[in-house]
């Protein structure tokens, strides 16, 4: 286990011919819960943009026990994000009670980190001239997804990776990474009809609990045994569809046991389980000393020669 828990990759930080002030005069963080904006119009600005989503992301100072880089590495994504959705001219939002505050300790913590690696973002495309559409998640379940398994497309940056979570680590850094959830059969597929607006039929396999996976992705359900009909097709219900209906902490689920009618899921991870798993971040910077770059490195499947690398600033 140690071998894995090394990081495999130390990326070096490449040039992008796209200033940073493109997406400056572009971004704007609105947190809808105070209705405070954030503008990236200088460098302090975007700084304090950052600062924001990194706060509410992940904002505990638990978060960096002994190590500030899963909020350097949170900050790299963060940014990266804004750049790929403000760019069409969108708003980037979060919701949190308490905006950025530079006279508390722990946001000026985070505010610091994120100046240390302000500007820097993942991209792609010919001279790195794209921002990557990054994806972050609360914590995944043993492995990361893969994007074409969750959504359409299919990004080499959005593969499943191994992710370090634990009982025992998340509980240690305040989460909760293994919960249950339990139903009748009847009440999931109803719940799984409305929501899809289909009527749903089960597929039974002898030996099976009668909801099981029939494609998984690492450890998530890609694929389950409930189907609706198109035409003369059977449309197989996705993992993540009955994670909505259900409102399950994520797509990693499976039956674990059944009394009566009644069966209980085992559900691992908390989010759609793509891209930077935060919690992941937080263990790989504290427990196993990682850097941001190898974090965003592993999360993001950067290599030597893959199409999408690190860039640092181009103010």
């Amino acid at each position: 286990m140690a071998a894995v828990l090394s990081p495999k990759y130390t990326p070096t930080l490449k040039t992008s011919g796209v200033k940073e002030s493109t997406y400056m005069k572009k971004i704007k963080v609105v947190n809808s819960a105070t209705g405070k904006v954030y503008k990236a119009d200088t460098k302090a600005a975007l700084q304090l943009a950052v600062t924001a989503d990194v706060k509410y992301e992940l904002g505990s100072a638990r978060y960096a026990q002994n190590s500030t880089e899963a909020w350097k590495a949170h900050a790299v994504a963060s940014y990266t994000r804004m750049c790929d959705v403000c760019s069409s001219g969108s708003t980037f939002s979060i919701s949190m009670r308490e905006d950025v505050d530079l006279k508390n300790a722990t946001d000026k913590r985070i505010y610091d980190a994120v100046g240390s690696v302000l500007g820097i973002k993942l991209m792609t495309g010919s001279g790195y001239s794209q921002p990557c559409n990054v994806f972050y998640s609360a914590s995944a379940a043993g492995t990361t997804s893969s994007c074409h398994k969750v959504f359409t497309q299919n990004l080499p940056y959005a593969q499943s990776v191994f992710s370090p979570e634990t009982d025992a680590l998340v509980e240690k850094y305040g989460g909760v990474w293994t919960d249950t959830y339990s139903a009748t059969l009847d009440s999931i597929v109803k719940d799984v009809s409305d929501y899809l607006e289909e009527t749903i039929y089960v597929e039974q396999k002898s030996g099976n609990y009668p909801l099981y996976a029939t494609e998984w992705d690492g450890a998530y359900v890609s694929r389950t045994n409930l189907y609706y009909m198109d035409g003369g097709d059977k449309v197989y219900v996705r993992g993540r569809h009955v994670r909505a209906a259900l409102g399950l902490r994520s797509a990693s689920f499976a039956v674990t046991a059944a009394s009566g009618d009644k069966l209980t899921l085992t559900v691992r991870g908390h989010g759609h389980g793509l891209g930077l798993s935060q919690l992941g971040a937080v263990i790989y910077a504290n427990e196993y000393g990682w850097s941001y770059s190898q974090i965003l490195a592993h999360y993001f499947s950067v290599t030597a020669n893959s199409a999408h690398q690190l860039c640092k600033p181009n103010w």
